[in-house]
């Protein structure tokens, strides 16, 4: 028996049609296929966002519970995800306040049921994209993957360029 092939790459800019300007909780067709956002919006118009093109996610601040997941599978059993990464940033006038937010990666093997953290949380402070990579995870598919604010951050967290390999 030989190691499974990976799956082509899946990379999702979080950019659609549907900009906002409130923090919402619902479904949204994205180009990979439907997540679910809570407590979250993709807002083109602010330049205080960090963001690479028009678009990102922003996740608001002083509350928990906001994230984003994917409401499909990845892969299948004949796949494997060995990484994932994510750009992130805060708001620019939570940098200047200083105020940062805390996100951890989590995967789900059936369906959303039931979700397992991924590694440590990363914490966002600069209003300029770093990005988190969460490498060595041979995960055989099918899989979803969750983004997660951990606690109640003080700053509103960005998020691009999502990318599953």
């Amino acid at each position: 028996m030989g190691v499974a092939a990976p799956p082509t790459p899946l990379s999702e800019a979080f950019t659609w049609a549907g900009t906002g300007t409130v923090y919402a909780t619902g479904d949204y067709t994205l180009s990979t296929g439907s997540w679910h956002f809570v407590t979250t919006m993709s807002y083109a118009a602010d330049v205080s966002d960090a963001k690479n093109g028009g678009q990102g996610l922003r996740m608001q601040r002083n509350i928990s519970g906001s994230a984003v997941w994917m409401n499909f599978d990845f892969g299948d059993a004949s796949s494997q995800v060995s990484s994932v990464s994510v750009a992130y940033g805060v708001y620019k006038t939570d940098e200047t306040a200083a105020r940062t937010a805390d996100f951890s990666l989590y995967y789900s093997q059936d369906q959303g049921s039931t979700w397992t953290k991924v590694g440590a949380s990363v914490t966002a402070s600069s209003n300029t994209l770093s990005t988190a990579t969460f490498s060595g995870l041979n995960l055989t598919g099918p899989v979803r993957f969750k983004l997660a604010v951990d606690g109640i951050p003080t700053a509103r967290l960005n998020l691009d360029d999502f990318l599953i390999q």
